[in-house]
């Protein structure tokens, strides 16, 4: 009896030295069967080793950081895992994706859910605050003859709750944008363009979400797009939006995107996707890329039409698919991947590009609405 325990922790102990020499060799040889998933992160990078304190105490944190994102067939046990807990047990692998119906899936952080289910809202002060705040954007524009324009753009689950699973239920019908847009309007002399309306009013003629994004395609973008325009053009008659009549309508099948990715079933999802292809070829040229600094990711797109005004805007991806678009009106059009806070040397900025109008777009979900005690 006692040979035979011997016997098996000995084999215990063989297979577990054999499965870390799996996994350090792989990493040594980086094998993977599988190319890296896209996590909407930046993955650890491997920490270099100095002889200072305080690197030294962060060192083992960041060295398991490191492995915990590289180590050998990472990337087919995060596929195995999707396979077995979304396929068998029907639930979410990531606590950042919420699984709804119909294989709709949501992105859950930034208080996403509890928008939705309108629990989130704004207390008065802060409703104040957020209306001053912007109205003093507006006036500190508005002296130096520019124009300046608000763009809300929702959160995926506004528009589709419908495919939200049923145990999400909502409190209330409405929620801290709501609030945010109400008393905007009737406080300030803000232009707030508020997308929801024209998504709601055409999501029956076709889908503008992808269900496994947490963003929205390029036919919302398009209708964004034109309400922007339609704005501007009353400042601007010479910069009016285009039809729809002048684009292709083009549908491909594409793998999962960035929530099916999070889920590590970016493989194994397939679904259409729909892209405006335009039918003359696209003027504006991408100018000024900074990828360091304090503008990183910042870009122009320029066209040769001194006629057009010019135009900076402050954005996060919801503005990525509208820049195509967008860019096609503006002699100058200045992108900077960041939001306009007190930080922001926006007079630096009004020297530097000389804008016509100033564009701040924000999503639902990064408002970061406060909760109720």
């Amino acid at each position: 009896m006692m040979k035979i325990s011997k016997s098996k922790n000995t084999l215990i102990i063989i297979i577990f030295l054999f499965s870390i020499s799996i996994v350090l060799f792989g990493m040594m040889l980086k094998l993977n069967s599988f190319p890296q998933n896209n996590e909407n992160r930046k993955l650890a990078e491997l920490p270099s080793f100095k002889l200072e304190i305080k690197l030294l105490r962060n060192y083992p944190n960041n060295i398991i950081n490191y492995f915990n994102d590289h180590f050998a067939f990472r990337n087919t046990f995060v596929r195995l895992n999707f396979l077995i807990r979304h396929n068998l047990f029907r639930e979410s692998p990531s606590r950042q994706v919420v699984l709804g119906k119909n294989g709709w899936l949501f992105y859950s952080k930034e208080d996403s859910i509890e928008d939705y289910r309108g629990i989130t809202h704004f207390d008065d002060n802060t409703l104040q605050n957020l209306a001053n705040s912007y109205e003093n954007k507006r006036k500190f524009l508005s002296m130096r003859g520019i124009k300046y324009i608000l763009v809300l753009a929702p959160n995926k689950e506004t528009i589709y709750g419908e495919w939200m699973p049923d145990y999400l239920y909502k409190i209330s019908n409405r929620n801290g944008l709501d609030e945010f847009a109400d008393y905007l309007t009737k406080h300030t002399s803000v232009d707030i363009i508020d997308v929801r309306k024209t998504l709601f009013d055409n999501k029956m003629r076709e889908q503008l979400f992808l269900k496994t994004s947490s963003s929205w395609n390029d036919y919302a973008a398009f209708l964004a797009y034109r309400e922007i325009m339609t704005l501007i053009s009353q400042w601007f008659p010479e910069a009016h939006a285009y039809s729809l009549n002048e684009y292709n309508i083009q549908r491909e099948e594409i793998r999962g995107s960035d929530l099916a990715e999070m889920i590590g079933g970016a493989d194994f999802i397939k679904e259409k996707d729909i892209f405006l292809i335009p039918k003359e070829p696209r003027k504006a040229r991408k100018v000024d890329y900074n990828t360091s600094g304090n503008y990183k990711d910042s870009f122009g797109m320029k066209m040769e039409n001194y006629n057009m005004p010019r135009v900076i805007i402050f954005r996060d991806c919801f503005f990525d698919k509208i820049i195509p678009f967008l860019s096609e009106h503006f002699e100058y059009s200045k992108y900077y991947w960041q939001s306009w806070n007190p930080d922001t040397p926006i007079a630096e900025m009004i020297i530097t590009v000389r804008p016509d109008i100033v564009i701040e777009e924000k999503v639902q979900r990064f408002l970061k609405l406060p909760k109720n005690p």
